[in-house]
Parts: structure tokens; sequence; C-alpha cells
């Protein structure tokens, strides 16, 4: 509730419901309150720009200009063009879908040809912030590196994804080859150490140095366990769960010290990974435990 609503309606008896008599002169007494939020009606707000001439006694004709940006007839205006972007980008909304929410809701008439143009034109604007956050990325310290199978226009597209704790840079590609970072990222990541999964391409790109994105090796792990019952796979899974829990409890470089702990995890994870014994264990999993070795 607020303190001070936009309108007060006054429920207030005019005649005693026992004996009928007129309670006009009586002062009242308020004993309660409630509240009713709402959102009013919509209309939207028309707002047209006038150019005139005047002549001076000189006898030059001085014409007023539109204001930048009014180049046309009729446009849309800045908040329009905004929720159409935050529509768009921050609820997914496919055109169809943004016509019929601002033709009913909002009382805008709009096409999706003007939709598209909007979103071209925000597209333009926010360039040079797209720009930094790529240059932040390159500059940073740590990224996280995956991209995903998409559908674009009915055909096979990827969405690449570099990340850190402040930027994220996300851009869909036909492909998912190494062009694709070399395009966006030509000079790598050389102040970075870059996390990814076990994908050739993220670990081609330079970089200080890389490491395995543990999530994807725990949900790897998880999925050989559910169709294997691997107790292999059991193990390797609570040593990555335990080296993150010793990893939060010892601060900074102090990782990088010899500890008795570490150390223990280090001959555990060598001996999981120990050639021997993989020899007797399906393809499947020997081809996981490969992967580790030749990255580990």
């Amino acid at each position: 509730m607020v303190a001070n609503p936009d309108e007060i309606i006054r429920h207030v008896p005019c005649q005693c419901s026992q004996c009928g008599a007129g309670l006009e002169d009586i002062a009242e007494t308020c004993h309660g309150r409630r509240q009713v939020v709402d959102i009013p009606p919509i209309q939207p707000r028309y707002i047209e720009h006038q150019i005139y001439s005047r002549q001076c006694t000189c006898g030059h004709i001085n014409q007023g200009v539109f204001p930048a940006g009014i180049d046309n007839h009729i446009q849309y205006g800045p908040n329009i063009e905004s929720l159409v972007a935050y529509l768009n980008v921050g609820q997914y909304l496919p055109y169809s879908r943004m016509q019929m929410l601002l033709n009913k809701l909002f009382n805008i008439p709009v096409s999706q040809g003007s939709i598209q143009n909007m979103l071209e034109r925000y597209c333009r604007r926010v360039t040079p912030m797209y720009e930094q956050i790529k240059n932040e990325l390159e500059q940073g310290t740590l990224v996280g590196g995956y991209e995903t199978g998409v559908k674009v226009n009915g055909q096979k597209w990827w969405f690449w994804t570099w990340q850190n704790t402040r930027n994220t840079f996300i851009t869909a590609s036909d492909n998912r080859a190494y062009r694709t970072i070399e395009k966006h990222f030509p000079k790598g990541f050389k102040n970075a150490h870059l996390i990814s999964d076990c994908y050739a391409a993220h670990l081609k790109t330079p970089a200080l140095s890389h490491q395995l994105c543990i999530s994807h090796l725990i949900k790897d792990l998880n999925y050989l366990i559910e169709t294997d019952q691997s107790f292999r796979a059991v193990r390797m899974k609570l040593l990555l769960i335990d080296a993150l829990q010793l990893k939060q409890k010892i601060p900074g470089e102090e990782f990088n010290q010899p500890n008795i702990e570490r150390t223990f995890y280090d001959k555990e994870l060598k001996r999981l990974l120990s050639s021997d014994s993989k020899a007797h264990l399906r393809q499947l999993i020997r081809k996981f435990y490969k992967s580790i070795t030749d990255y580990q």
C-alpha cells in the first residue's frame, strides 16, 4: 500500500440502516482502507512538429528547421523503439507477437516491417557498446567460452558466447569452425585463463592458459553414471567436487602452493586416468577418459 494514493473514493453512509434517519450532518469516522492498484488505459501521444517561415524587412525569408532525428512525416519515438528492443531481446518475443501487443495493449498501429526497421536502428546505436564489451573481454584475466546450436530461418546455426563476471558477448554464426573465433577475437585472450569444454576450436584459441569447464565434466560424468553405472565416473565426480571445495577454502595464490589435500587429489586423478585401469572399460567411458588424459 502507498501513503498517498492517486485517487481516494470515500464510502460514507448517508442513511441509518436501522431507523432510516439521515446522517449528512453527523461527523464520520474512518474505520479502514483498502487499495486497488491498476494501470490506466494506455493511449499513445502524437507530437506534431511544425516549421514556419518569416520574411525579414531586408527581404530574406527565414525558415525553421525540424529537430535532429525528426526525419519522416510520421515516425515512432525513442520510448517505442526502446520497448520494441526490450520485448525482442529481453523477452524473446517474435515480430508477430510484438505487433499484436503494441496494437492491442498500447493502441499503437505498427507493422512487422516497422518493427524490423526499429531493431536495425537500435542495433546501429548500440554497436559501440557491443565493441566495448568485446574489447573488455579481450583485456580480461578470466573468460569462459561456449557455443550451442540454434535455428536461424530454419537453418542450423550456432550461438557463440564469451563472458566473465562483468561482460557477455554473444554472436550468431552459420558455422562451428575456428574461423568464427578468429573473426571476433583474432588475437585470442592473451591475458586470460580461458575456460571451455573439450571442443577443439576453444582449446586452439590463444590464451594465457586453458581450463576445462568443471560443469561440463560433471555433466558428462552424470551421463556415464546414469547409463553405465560407472563407479569410476562416481569417483571422478566426487574428486572434482572435493577439489572445488578445496579451492573455496584456500584463497588466491595460496592454492598453487603444495599441500597435503592437493597432493592427494593429484595422485587420485593420475590413478583414475591411468591407462592400465582403463583397458577394460566400454568405448564410451574410455573415450571420455582419453579426452581428459589428453587435456589434464
